[in-house]
């Protein structure tokens, strides 16, 4: 387990301590974690997704609405990913080291 210092918007915060499962398909730039789809999200905070971003998918991404990733490369604006937190600076460097074999923890940095 890999445990990850990070900032979530209010409304995700019961993401934090959860042993988060990693998705076993990977792509270059993001990586999926293995959570549930959560149907109909709205529409909001949607911005240029920097490295160390921890996005969800919303209603606009249609059936992978509620799906969240991290951001491992700086990526444009895209209407249907909201970016809910990120990661401090300091633990974006673990990326590298993240795959199917690994679970995450999101903690609070305060």
């Amino acid at each position: 387990i890999i445990t990850i210092l990070c900032n979530l918007l209010s409304e995700y915060k019961h993401l934090y301590n959860k042993e988060i499962n990693i998705r076993p398909d990977q792509p270059e730039n993001i990586i999926r974690l293995l959570l549930p789809r959560k149907p109909n999200v709205g529409i909001r905070h949607n911005i240029v997704r920097h490295r160390g971003s921890i996005v969800m998918q919303n209603r606009l991404a249609a059936r992978y609405s509620g799906k969240v990733y991290l951001v491992k490369h700086d990526l444009p604006f895209e209407a249907r990913s909201n970016v809910i937190g990120f990661v401090s600076p300091e633990y974006v460097n673990l990326f590298d080291q993240i795959d199917a074999d690994i679970r995450i923890k999101l903690i609070p940095i305060n």
